[in-house]
């Protein structure tokens, strides 16, 4: 084996490597994706349920409000009685 063959024999080792360490980092890469698509689903449902959270609590406020306006409007009578 001549030093050619030698450069050769290492290039084509070291080339190897790099592709061994490329799909590495792609595999890492399409895993991180993977739970990055995971997390965002997850953040989506989060804020669907604030969302509807929040919906129920005005909901809840304007009917405690009519009960409550209600509430005075018998007691008003009940007065005037």
């Amino acid at each position: 084996m001549d030093k050619s063959d030698l450069i050769l024999e290492k290039l084509n080792s070291m080339e190897k490597a790099l592709r061994t360490e490329i799909k590495m980092l792609s595999d890492k890469q399409n895993e991180f994706t993977e739970r990055q698509n995971e997390f965002t689903k997850k953040q989506n449902e989060f804020s669907e349920k604030q969302d509807m959270t929040w919906q129920a609590i005005r909901e809840m406020r304007d009917e405690l409000t009519n009960n409550s306006l209600k509430i005075k409007i018998i007691d008003n009578k009940v007065k005037a009685l």
